[in-house]
């Protein structure tokens, strides 16, 4: 009779690798539990250095991956782990503005990977800002900072600041100035000081565009839409403003004049502009930026199934399957780049104008909670 050797005990894995390279891929969810297991164990994970470290290897993973998708007008938010969207997803009500009481509209304006950036709107009173983990559902209160008389639009972008261990909040707004130009604020926000810092307020003769509140961040680099004032010709590019260098740099060129009705999104860490083509209409295009203008997809809409639809993320594995979003309908679905074919992946509420984020786990835990409530 053949014999087996048993596995060796978790006793046997030296520290080092258990610590460094086994326990820190862990989703957030079995981290939480495991603090229960020993007091050393809760003091590790609740560790700054381990909390750094689960970040790195999130990032660099294709895994453990949370869509958060919420409706401007509602008050609730819905969680889906990616990994298990083609089976029963994991949906979660946050209802963010009964809890803190505020009776009004929550927006999600701004994520950066790990967090959300939620602003409060209230009747009467100055609105809110909070910073949610979605994974440990916990927030931090971000003081309130008035806008300039007269503002026009006002744009909103989070940063992880890794080098100095701080999480940053960009504030971009703008007011109206003489002979068709604009004044431009610039401010900053630090976790690690509590406090608002006015980087720049200088006039430009463009204005940017007030369809949403959110701005993108990628590779340090905040990303909005931009309209130079001339009223003969729109001609409209990619702002950008460095973080860390605490400037405005050079413009990008959107990746086809003939784009019509466009929109930015961040793919996988990378910007891409989503828009129909101007000449042919119906032609849907996705660009992506690498090291110049690459185009994803281009997929005629009257042979399609789901009209204006929008990538959210690749599937985990894979890069020739994108999660898409259907522009006003209810649910996600499979889109295989190769066969240009679309399979449905999950539905949920009846509630159809609902916007989504990607967020990765993160172990961060806020002063407050929030209460989850599983409704699956």
């Amino acid at each position: 009779m053949d014999s087996f050797e048993k596995p060796p005990p978790l006793a046997n894995i030296p520290d080092d690798i258990l610590h460094l390279s086994i326990i820190p891929r862990l989703p957030v969810k079995s981290l939480i539990r495991f603090k229960c297991v020993s007091k050393s164990w809760q003091t590790l994970i609740s560790s700054p250095n381990f909390i750094r470290l689960h970040h790195r290897h999130a990032q660099s993973l294709d895994t453990n991956r949370l869509i958060i998708s919420a409706n401007p007008d509602s008050i609730y938010f819905h969680i889906y782990n990616l990994d298990s969207l083609l089976d029963r997803p994991s949906i979660f009500h946050c209802p963010i503005t009964e809890i803190l009481n505020f009776r009004v509209h929550a927006n999600i304006v701004a994520s950066c990977g790990f967090f959300l950036l939620i602003q409060i709107r209230r009747l009467r009173e100055s609105d809110k800002l909070i910073m949610l983990n979605p994974s440990t559902c916990s927030y931090h209160e971000i003081p309130c900072q008035n806008l300039p008389h007269n503002c026009l639009s006002v744009k909103f972008g989070l940063y992880l600041d890794e080098d100095n261990d701080d999480y940053k909040v960009v504030r971009i707004s703008s007011t109206d100035h003489p002979q068709d130009r604009y004044t431009w604020e610039t401010m900053i926000y630090s976790f690690k000081t509590n406090s608002w810092r006015l980087i720049e307020r200088k006039v430009k003769s463009a204005m940017f565009y007030t369809c949403d509140l959110t701005a993108f961040v990628v590779n340090n680099i905040l990303h909005i839409f931009v309209s130079a004032i001339d009223h003969s010709i729109k001609t409209v590019r990619i702002g950008c403003f460095d973080i860390r260098a605490e400037q405005w740099t050079n413009d990008i060129a959107l990746p086809d004049y003939n784009l019509d009705e466009y929109s930015i999104h961040v793919l996988d860490g990378s910007i891409c502009v989503i828009g129909n083509e101007y000449v042919r209409p119906g032609i849907y295009c996705v660009w992506v930026m690498k090291d110049d203008w690459v185009k994803l997809m281009s997929t005629d809409l009257n042979c399609f199934p789901y009209k204006e639809h929008y990538p959210i993320t690749y599937r985990p594995g894979s890069r020739h399957e994108l999660l898409c979003k259907r522009s006003g309908h209810c649910g996600f679905y499979w889109y295989n780049l190769r066969d240009k074919v679309g399979r449905c992946a999950a539905s949920y509420t009846r509630d159809r104008n609902r916007i989504e984020h990607v967020c990765k786990g993160s172990l961060v835990t806020f002063a407050n909670k929030l209460q989850m409530v599983d409704i699956v």
